[in-house]
């Protein structure tokens, strides 16, 4: 009697064994991941990402159970309070560098994975050499690709505009996306982009600018760290930027296994400062769901921000920094591991600190032109010994004096150490 009764607790040990991992590995409720990624290739540029680790990535999804998903599926769910699974991912591309074609085209074609290229129409018809044709992105649309908005002219939209009082303003952002939306329809097919979809340039926006976005029936994505759930707010979505600093495969098995530390409130949610350059933040979290009993939390050059826990239950927390943000663009961001998963729970929230410069406040023709001046001067060092065949240098001088985006040279992607991914645990 002995000998069969051992084998069956055994047996039944094991079964529960199996049930408590897969609870832990499995998470409920409506978590996505959306990925965007701008350069594929060799060149050593914080915004490329080698061809290998491009490939290392879309082998890690295929390969653990991850579901790639069209964004505008995503979208629909969130639209509709319908769940997403976990493990659910969206692929992105920022602009339409040629690389995006030629190299991450074929391997998501090969996968017959669907991906979204947010597209700015000037940058196409104005620097043909450093941006996909229309043709190209005529044939990656029969295959599965879809495009969406990302501004005419990719300029810093929550910047003042000279010549522009604010009701103008609101006119000429509205102007600005509807032509867009009307060039992508007329160059792609009048289905393009029907779920009216956006990414702020460079990720900076503001309440006034979100909010003229979801007037006209638009969801928007920035570029602050994060996991989109059902609490996730439509005007400001978060991707993780996949850029050569954050490219390696610990870092990206981090994000993409990442879920959302459910937020109920923010406090403030405007991201724009217009007052000082040291932000303060109270979050509010959703209290139907478990609380966190620690939080790493820095700032995007990898400083360290304050948490001071609001109530004894660690439903809410405020979070300050001692030091000053540079202007331009950052986030707070904060991650926990607070169960037996191990996998890391994931918040932040953008912050564009603004400039009062009188050098920054311009004309959209002057914004404009100094975009497409970096642009063309991107364009000629690909020719440089960076291991890139970019053909002869364009015809044409090139300005010396430096863009603001040059003066303010701080504003740089974190180290690989600055990531909170792979930080230690700290003591409670």
């Amino acid at each position: 009697m002995r000998t069969l009764l051992l084998p069956l607790l055994v047996l039944l040990f094991l079964s529960s064994f199996q049930n408590v991992v897969a609870k832990e590995v499995t998470v409920s409720g409506s978590n996505a991941i959306v990925l965007a990624y701008q350069r594929i290739g060799d060149r050593r540029h914080p915004k490329y990402i080698s061809e290998q680790a491009f490939r290392a990535h879309l082998d890690y999804l295929q390969n653990n159970g991850f579901k790639v998903w069209p964004l505008e599926r995503i979208v629909r769910r969130l639209r509709t309070g319908q769940t997403i699974p976990d493990k659910t991912v969206a692929i992105t591309f920022d602009r339409t560098h040629p690389s995006i074609y030629e190299i991450a085209h074929p391997l998501l074609k090969a996968r017959n994975w669907p991906y979204t290229v947010f597209v700015v129409p000037d940058k196409v018809d104005q620097i043909p050499r450093g941006n996909m044709s229309w043709d190209q992105m005529r044939e990656m649309k029969k295959s599965g690709a879809a495009f969406a908005n990302a501004s005419i002219n990719h300029i810093h939209m929550v910047r003042p505009l000279r010549g522009y009082p604010p009701r103008a303003w609101v006119h000429y952002v509205r102007d600005n996306i509807f032509n867009t939306q009307a060039r992508l329809q007329e160059e792609l097919g009048s289905d393009t982009n029907s779920l009216r979809l956006f990414s702020y340039p460079y990720g900076e926006y503001s309440t006034a600018l979100a909010n003229i976005l979801a007037e006209i029936g638009f969801t928007s994505f920035g570029l602050h760290p994060g996991v989109i759930n059902k609490n996730s707010d439509l005007r400001g979505l978060p991707r993780f930027l996949i850029e050569r600093h954050h490219s390696s495969l610990e870092h990206f098995a981090n994000r993409v296994n990442s879920v959302a530390l459910e937020v109920g409130k923010l406090t403030p949610w405007n991201p724009h400062v217009t007052k000082g350059r040291s932000p303060k933040l109270t979050v509010e979290l959703d209290s139907s769901r478990p609380a966190p009993k620690y939080l790493t939390c820095n700032t995007r050059e990898g400083n360290h921000v304050q948490v001071t826990w609001q109530n004894k239950k660690h439903t809410a927390f405020k979070l300050s920094y001692s030091g000053e943000l540079d202007k331009g663009y950052n986030y707070f961001q904060c991650t926990s591991r607070f169960d037996e998963s191990q996998r890391l729970y994931w918040f932040s929230q953008p912050w564009v600190i603004a400039r009062t410069t009188r050098s920054s406040i311009k004309t959209p023709e002057e914004h404009e032109a100094e975009e497409q001046a970096k642009d063309l001067k991107e364009v000629q060092e690909s020719g440089s010994n960076d291991g890139q065949s970019g053909g002869p240098a364009l015809p044409g001088t090139l300005p010396t004096t430096k863009t603001v985006e040059e003066q303010t040279a701080g504003e740089t992607e974190p180290t690989p150490t600055d990531d909170p991914s792979i930080e230690t645990q700290p003591k409670e």
